[in-house]
């Protein structure tokens, strides 16, 4: 297994507490890479493969798709991570069986999160994730402008070195940073928002930094069309919005600006639901359990 940032050290960190402690070996393969494809095509041992979502639609030469066919075939059992997943995999996987599919949500270890270091009149939104289309930071930035005319807002992005130079003065790019500088940054935000979107075959599988945002304790507002939606309860948790919707959008971030009462109510529930419904150790006891029958 590849070490990656995110969602895949949900199975890293459980593969490794799981070292001598069960009766048979355990082949799970994680990545979304080639590794798998290359290997499991040749094997003949019995092996499980995870799907994250950017895999099914990352390549769509032939070769590509008949090895991931193959694998899928293959495979003693499939772990999507959200249902919209495993639905896109049958979509482009039509012969895949879809009774070796199980979703099983990625987990999230508790985390200690720094107090508040800055307060300020404004609303203090962020936004974390690879410089990519499908994250939908295009249509946020667009959302933050126009509502800067009228609100005091401010938006801190986590990215990569991918990401444009701007000169608005409330929007700060941090590219690459340490662990322990995002975690000050959510401790400091009041919105969480994550403007995901479908686009051809790429889509946002689960989005293992809602989860984090969850465990601060901040309101979400996230895109229908994937993963997300599936983690944040339109109206409890958050707002599930269509982010290409001008309105739709505007509209939520409004909501939770002009109301602090909401904010707090939806980001205590968040918070109860992460550490409730997608802690690491409740995933580690699905995935054991799943892979133990």
């Amino acid at each position: 297994m590849r070490k990656q940032y995110g969602g895949y050290n949900t199975y890293i960190r459980m593969m490794e507490r799981l070292k001598g402690k069960v009766s048979r070996p355990i082949r799970l393969c994680v990545t979304w890479t080639a590794y798998w494809l290359r290997f499991q095509m040749l094997s003949t041992m019995p092996f499980h493969v995870t799907v994250h979502g950017k895999e099914i639609g990352h390549r769509s030469s032939f070769l590509w798709r008949w090895m991931q066919s193959t694998v899928y075939h293959r495979a003693s059992g499939i772990i999507a991570i959200s249902k919209y997943t495993a639905i896109e995999l049958l979509r482009q996987f039509p012969m895949v069986d879809r009774g070796k599919i199980h979703v099983i949500y990625h987990g999230l270890p508790v985390i200690a999160y720094p107090k508040k270091s800055q307060t300020s009149p404004g609303i203090r939104i962020i936004s974390i994730g690879q410089w990519i289309d499908r994250k939908g930071f295009d249509l946020l930035i667009d959302s933050v402008r126009r509502l800067t005319e009228s609100m005091d807002l401010s938006l801190d992005i986590v990215t990569d070195s991918k990401a444009p130079t701007l000169t608005d003065s409330n929007i700060r790019i941090h590219i690459d940073i340490d662990e322990d500088s995002k975690k000050q940054l959510l401790a400091n935000a009041d919105v969480f928002v994550l403007a995901n979107r479908h686009i051809g075959t790429d889509f946002e599988g689960l989005g293992y930094v809602i989860l984090e945002a969850m465990q601060a304790g901040l309101p979400c507002i996230v895109g229908q069309n994937g993963g997300p939606a599936e983690l944040i309860r339109d109206g409890v948790d958050g707002f599930v919005v269509d982010p290409e919707s001008n309105v739709s959008l505007d509209q939520a971030i409004c909501t939770l600006s002009n109301d602090a009462n909401l904010r707090a109510t939806f980001g205590k529930s968040a918070k109860t639901r992460a550490l409730s419904q997608f802690s690491e150790v409740y995933a580690h006891e699905r995935i054991i359990a799943y892979l133990s029958t």
